[in-house]
């Protein structure tokens, strides 16, 4: 399960109006306390002291630990239920959490128990642990940000906000045939969802994310093409080219009661007549839509399968890997009938060479690969330096 929610606030949320299901997730009234627990457009506060961490991982004292799990046992428990954790101070709320991992949720809630909250919990610890990690690349970003000018992380918030609009309010909009932002947010909240809460989470991730290529962007750029050409000789069976074809095909069925007077001779003497024709030239998708009493016409005439093995019916793959490309092969008899074949392309067996497609593909594997690496190794030194707390539920 792990990594498997990674940055999906701006995956699982897109999709979030699509599901048209709801969650036990309780909706927050006017008398509750704000969703965001601190503004998104105020700096979060310095570290000041490094997080102590207990045998088993997670600070065993504070503020977390003064406040009640269940909704009956403070005075202000609608309120302090909701904190699910606290980075530097700033508590992640319970409604950030579901927010988060509505679309996963939604699907396991189709399992039985107790299968269902096992899955439902390790969905919600996981997306709160990704919320934790991404709270430390915000402090992070803004800290440094506030450091470069006001109007450095000025731009990166108004920028996020016009992503959002943009981005997912359109989509959304569109996908929905919505046309007011007070229609969008009474979908949401039939979801048991809000836009505020949507913003917060998508434009969060918006920052965090170019915040992250700001800082690892260097180090992609410095990939080579020695560097290339070293993982291609490393990972020869990435490269490597199976035999397959790609091939048309017409069937003419010698017992079809819609042709009841074609028989065996007919059908064959049709197949020998439409061999001839594309092989002079006539456009063999018209031939096959025209012609075809198989389900080739429902594929604009291509054949099912594309390596050994695979070629249906096996009758004709002897022909399709012996024919040039563009050639009409022989008429292929089978129990029920006879196929028109043509072969349109080949490819042999082999290691693709180390072209420009393949230079680019293996650069943006190597790119995917230094940007995960970089950003554990930020998100480890945030978290050596951090004050991480959890509620008492959400320990591990």
């Amino acid at each position: 399960m792990r990594r498997h929610l990674h940055f999906i606030a701006s995956i699982g949320l897109l999709a979030v109006a699509g599901i048209g299901c709801g969650t036990d997730r309780p909706l927050r009234t006017s008398s509750e306390a704000p969703a965001a627990a601190h503004d998104v457009s105020k700096p979060p506060p310095a570290v000041v002291r490094p997080q102590k961490v207990e045998p088993d991982g997670v600070i065993q004292t504070g503020l977390l630990d003064t406040l009640p799990d269940a909704a009956n046992e403070a005075t202000n428990a609608q309120f302090a239920a909701r904190i699910r954790a606290t980075v530097n101070g700033v508590p992640i709320l319970d409604e950030e959490v579901q927010a988060t991992s509505f679309q996963f949720l939604a699907l396991v809630d189709r399992l039985p128990e107790p299968e269902r909250s096992v899955k439902r919990r390790e969905i919600l610890k996981e997306a709160l642990d990704q919320l934790v990690e991404r709270e430390l690349i915000i402090q992070d970003a803004f800290n440094r940000l506030q450091k470069a000018g006001k109007n450095t992380l000025e731009r990166l918030k108004d920028g996020a906000n016009k992503e959002f609009d943009k981005r997912w309010v359109r989509s959304i909009k569109e996908a929905n045939k919505i046309k007011s932002d007070e229609d969008l947010k009474e979908m949401l909240r039939k979801q048991g969802l809000s836009l505020e809460t949507i913003r917060r989470q998508w434009t969060r991730q918006f920052m965090a994310t170019e915040y992250l290529r700001s800082r690892i962007l260097p180090y992609i750029d410095r990939i080579s093409r020695e560097e290339m050409l070293e993982y291609y000789e490393k990972h020869a069976d990435e490269f490597k080219i199976d035999d397959a074809v790609e091939w048309q095909d017409i069937f003419l069925c010698a017992t079809d009661p819609r042709h009841p007077n074609r028989d065996r001779a007919a059908a064959r003497k049709l197949a020998e007549d439409l061999a001839a024709k594309a092989r002079n030239g006539a456009d063999f998708v018209a031939l096959c839509k025209k012609h075809d009493d198989g389900d080739s016409t429902l594929r604009n005439g291509a054949g099912i399968g594309h390596k050994h093995g695979e070629i249906n019916p096996a009758e004709i793959e002897p022909f399709l890997f012996r024919l040039p490309e563009g050639d009409v092969g022989p008429i292929v008899e089978v129990s029920n009938g006879f196929h028109v074949i043509r072969l349109v392309k080949r490819e042999y067996a082999g290691k693709r060479p180390f072209d420009e497609a393949v230079q680019k593909e293996i650069r943006n594997k190597l790119r995917s690969e230094i940007f995960n690496r970089e950003v554990k190794k930020i998100v480890t030194e945030l978290k050596r330096k951090a004050v991480i707390e959890y509620a008492r539920a959400w320990r591990r």
